[in-house]
């Protein structure tokens, strides 16, 4: 039996699309040679199609900070920090997004403000020292997991206040604890 398409299960088979008889199928058309539509691109369930809009407004740099700015106001959580950690990697932007980050009522988005901060070393005590105040225990995890990457001398210091968070029975906390105990060993 030749199987070119890679499929194993010969027996069953496999569903690849359910749609009503005569259904036409149309790929969505993206413009990816402008920052609005690489925006809307963006927004895309198609993680291909993402990564496409992600690329292109890179490439935009501050060109695409208009658009980037409206998609971080959306209601939905996932496009704010789609937008969020884009707008951060936009020379003179990063401290603008991190604060937008930080201050979500999605603590999703908040905790996803360690992992940026992480992209900029200059930054991150300072929003080490704000998360580690947040009453979510996903962002002081986070927060946790970045000081791993933070090797000054109030770390220690840094890492006793978030353990004196730790709540009875969070193995995820625990363990985030235990990655940034590893202070220092990441820059050795």
């Amino acid at each position: 039996l030749f199987r070119s398409h890679g499929m194993g299960d010969t027996a069953r088979g496999r569903l690849f699309r359910v749609a009503p008889p005569g259904a036409r199928y149309e790929i969505p058309k993206y413009d990816l040679s402008t920052p609005a539509g690489a925006t809307a691109a963006l927004r895309n369930p198609c993680q291909s199609v993402r990564y496409l809009a992600w690329q292109a407004l890179h490439g935009f740099g501050a060109d695409a900070t208009e658009s980037l700015t409206q998609m971080a106001g959306d209601p939905n959580p996932r496009y704010r920090a789609r937008a969020l950690w884009l707008l951060s990697l936009i020379a003179g932007r990063a401290s603008e997004a991190l604060s937008a980050a930080a201050t979500d009522a999605d603590e999703n988005v908040r905790a996803m403000t360690a992992r940026m901060a992480r992209r900029h070393p200059k930054l991150l005590g300072e929003w080490l020292a704000m998360l580690m105040e947040d009453d979510s225990a996903m962002v002081r995890r986070e927060a946790a997991i970045a000081l791993r990457d933070y090797p000054r001398e109030d770390a220690p210091v840094i890492w006793a206040e978030l353990a004196a968070r730790h709540r009875r029975g969070d193995r995820w906390y625990l363990e985030a604890l235990g990655i940034a105990a590893e202070i220092g060993r990441a820059h050795v």
